[in-house]
């Protein structure tokens, strides 16, 4: 597979867009005219699988469109010319991006199938920003930002497709997940009949984390209906199929992967708690504009006469283990370790009366062009970081296994890797902590985050004020119980066990068996995650 990061270029195996294009012959009965369209053919993978499943012919004239914009790759694709012809397939392919052949032409087709690259936005220039928002006009999608570019191959794709027309596509796993993609997730319910998503238990391109949804879309059918299954990827053999009706509309489309009792019970049960929100303010972590250089080891704050100038800082997650709550104990083992837990703070300090320390260490970083990094470029001294403030505990947006609130007892500073939290008024934070570690609140919190290659899930600052949470004010006892357990490296299943007691069953009186619902989705949303 080739791997092209500014072009977005990930090159679908064969066998995958062998089983697309079984697919899209499922529905292809009684046509005597079939017109194809690849819009990103690339190398020529879904020609080459058309040609293996030349039975496909059988069903009428076969009529095959190639677009790509990368003459090298579709002179690749042009040489199965003249195999398609033996086969009595007529092809034209074109040179052209597919956002212009989008715009310009008016022939419609009844397959419209492929892989479009997945562009994000700070690799999209002003042209091709501009043709996105045509596009997506187009088809009456008003987007104010572009985010990636395969939202607009959809659009473009949808302009083109025949009123009977199939759409079949192997597109990033955030399109489940994303608010960007909620306009064109919407589009598709309100054109297609029927929606079947897949999903694999594997991350079918190796060598990169990006996990991937195959999608096909089905204009006219007699089913009304989204099936999702999820797909062993070596073998394609369904591991887990749910079906749910289309009147059934999910903005977040990641919960078609549920059933519609489990989404039952979960809006049952969301519906009487507040966001967490209500009980915090929150926000990102400290930005340094390059923690390489801002954030030091104790021996290079030695090294460089620093001593006076730095703050205690958290630089990433994987340094809090096994706790729920950051103490100076804890800070020392990063100290002894020699971690980088400082960072430089000379927002008091006058320029005209800087140490000749401090001045050295600046040069240091003008020399290594620090100063020209587009956060500090923004700055009117762009050594001095910006909001610096601890709070009393914090949320790291990127997770493993589960989501974690850290107490912060030590009053240390915290980078954007997490969210900074602070309570409002009457509510406590030890309390909003053990609150937030039970099955419903974790679930939440993956329904709505998202998912990245190699299992991780990450909340967006938004997402996180989202999560709904059942607030229990708690005494000390309680947070000592969850402490040792975090300390004692128990499982997250045993943590469970014992705050779903305390806060679901006995406080808000939910029933054992519907708890135990909860544990099963929990393990099943993070199992397909993480595995």
């Amino acid at each position: 597979m080739i791997n092209k990061k500014a072009e977005g270029s990930y090159y679908t195996p064969l066998f995958i867009a062998e089983y697309m294009i079984e697919q899209c012959k499922l529905f292809m009965n009684h046509r005597e005219k079939i017109e194809i369209l690849e819009p990103s053919c690339g190398d020529g993978v879904f020609i080459k699988a058309l040609l293996k499943k030349i039975e496909f012919a059988n069903l009428g004239e076969l009529i095959l469109c190639g677009v790509e914009k990368d003459k090298d790759e579709l002179n690749k694709a042009k040489k199965y010319k003249s195999d398609l012809r033996i086969n009595g397939i007529k092809s034209s392919f074109y040179n052209q991006d597919f956002l212009d052949f989008s715009l310009k032409r008016k022939r419609k087709f009844d397959i419209i199938i492929g892989n479009p690259p997945y562009i994000q936005k700070k690799y999209i220039d002003a042209e091709q920003t501009e043709k996105i928002k045509n596009i997506t006009n187009d088809v009456g999608l008003n987007i104010n930002h572009v985010h990636n570019i395969w939202i607009a191959f959809v659009a473009g794709a949808l302009k083109l497709l025949k009123k009977d027309g199939i759409l079949c596509f192997v597109l990033p796993f955030e399109m489940l997940q994303v608010k960007y993609a909620e306009p064109i997730t919407t589009l598709l319910a309100d054109e297609f009949d029927e929606i079947k998503i897949a999903t694999f238990d594997e991350r079918i391109f190796p060598g990169i984390e990006q996990d991937v949804v195959m999608l096909l879309c089905i204009r006219k059918s007699l089913h009304k209906k989204v099936t999702y299954k999820l797909l062993k990827s070596k073998t394609l053999e369904p591991i887990n199929e749910v079906i749910s009706q289309k009147n059934t509309y999910f903005s977040k489309w990641y919960w078609y992967t549920l059933n519609p009792e489990e989404n039952a019970l979960l809006e049952s049960l969301k519906s009487k708690f507040d966001c967490i929100n209500k009980y915090c303010v929150s926000g990102t972590g400290i930005v340094t504009g390059q923690n390489e250089y801002f954030i030091l080891r104790p021996s290079e704050v030695l090294k460089h006469g620093l001593q006076n100038y730095v703050l205690p800082v958290l630089k990433k997650s994987s340094f809090v283990k096994d706790t729920i709550n950051f103490t100076n104990n804890h800070f020392e083992k990063l100290v002894k370790a020699d971690e980088p837990c400082f960072m430089l703070n000379l927002n008091e300090v006058d320029v005209s009366e800087m140490d000749s320390s401090v001045r050295e260490y600046i040069m240091k970083g003008e020399q290594l062009s620090i100063n020209k990094n587009y956060k500090c470029k923004q700055r009117n001294e762009w050594f001095k970081i910006p909001s610096i403030w601890s709070s009393e505990a914090y949320f790291f947006k990127r997770s493993h296994i589960f989501p974690k609130i850290i107490l912060n007892t030590m009053d240390v500073y915290v980078t954007d890797t997490a969210y900074r939290i602070k309570m409002r008024e009457d509510y406590d934070i030890k309390s909003l902590i053990f609150s937030f570690y039970n099955s419903l609140t974790l679930i939440d919190s993956e329904l709505n985050g998202r998912r990245y290659g190699g299992g991780v899930l990450e909340l967006t600052p938004n997402e996180f004020k989202k999560v709904k949470i059942p607030y229990l004010y708690i005494d000390e006892s309680h947070f000592i119980k969850l402490s040792e357990f975090f300390k004692r490296g128990a499982t997250i299943d045993e943590i469970l066990d014992y705050n779903d007691e305390v806060i679901l069953i006995n406080k808000f009186k939910i029933g054992i068996n519907d708890v135990n619902i909860l544990k099963e989705i929990r393990k099943k949303i993070v199992n397909n995650r993480v595995n």
